[in-house]
């Protein structure tokens, strides 16, 4: 009788266990997290997603998964459609990786984004893969969504970040913060590839902000005849100073005339930053392109 108690107990402390070791694997990080859950393409060529919820210390992650076809990637931007009729944006990855024919990326969750999953299931989820060629270069970005079957997403996000409960989640509530704007930096054009910065001059009218990394190259773009306007461009940049993904026209232009924004995100793909493996794998910022009236 002790003999089949000490097998019985043992035997449950290796099921407990197990179930305690869901792990997130993604570049050189891993995080506690829930089982995996199969959301179904809407494609006829699209591939099933697959999404996880993870913790970061006091940060809760959405995990996305998903077959990759000539290195392609997930954008900085994944839409949660709820049941209840309410829509999530999530951006700014946390991390990324491809490994294996198959694309990760962590994205951070705010506490009102965990309470509304927590009160809805997810209904679909609509995600952004970047197109690029064998050299790197950017070809642009195809979107897919996929659809929740049978998983009652809102109880696993009950049990995982509130404990089954109602109450209080078990992360970290978000400290509130003082945001000082990050402004552009201008750049004195004498000055821009020997790596030194200048906060002041005119220079071409382009500036940049990216977290304290320093530009080496920011090439001048063609202009446009008869056309003026600021055109603002997002741009993600890897830690080698590359920059992989770029996006006109976001918050700070003054114009939404395509010609200016399409010679804008040209030249940004362009641009070259410093080498930084203390940055995050992907780290997103901002050039902005001032077109004056040429003579």
């Amino acid at each position: 009788m002790r003999k089949y108690l000490i097998t019985l107990c043992l035997a449950l402390f290796i099921v407990l266990s197990l179930k305690g070791q869901n792990l997130f694997f993604i570049g050189e990080n891993s995080f506690p997290c829930t089982e995996k859950i199969a959301l179904q393409s809407n494609a006829e060529d699209g591939s099933d997603l697959i999404i996880l919820f993870a913790k970061d210390g006091k940060t809760g992650l959405l995990g996305v998964i998903t077959e990759s076809s000539f290195g392609s990637q997930f954008s900085d931007k994944v839409i949660i459609y709820l049941e209840d009729g309410k829509v999530l944006t999530c951006t700014k990855k946390r991390a990324s990786d491809l490994v294996d024919n198959l694309s990760k990326a962590a994205f951070p969750l705010t506490s009102d984004q965990l309470e509304k999953l927590k009160n809805s299931n997810i209904h679909t989820v609509r995600y952004s893969l970047e197109l690029n060629t064998l050299e790197g270069l950017l070809l642009g970005e195809r979107s897919w969504t996929a659809s929740n079957t049978r998983i009652h997403t809102n109880s696993l996000i009950a049990r995982f970040f509130y404990e089954g409960k109602t109450g209080e989640t078990v992360l970290y509530k978000e400290q509130a913060t003082k945001v000082v704007e990050d402004k552009p930096r201008e750049l004195d054009r004498s000055q821009l590839f020997s790596g030194q910065e200048s906060s002041t001059g005119a220079g071409d009218g382009i500036s940049f902000s990216l977290g304290g990394r320093s530009a080496l190259k920011l090439p001048t773009p063609e202009y446009p005849p008869k056309k003026s306007g600021t055109v603002v461009v997002e741009v993600t940049v890897d830690r080698n100073g590359n920059v992989t993904n770029v996006r006109g026209g976001v918050r700070g232009s003054t114009t939404n005339d395509t010609e200016l924004i399409n010679a804008a995100e040209r030249v940004a793909h362009r641009a070259k930053f410093d080498v930084s493996q203390k940055a995050p794998a992907y780290q997103t910022g901002t050039i902005t392109y001032v077109f004056r009236l040429q003579d």
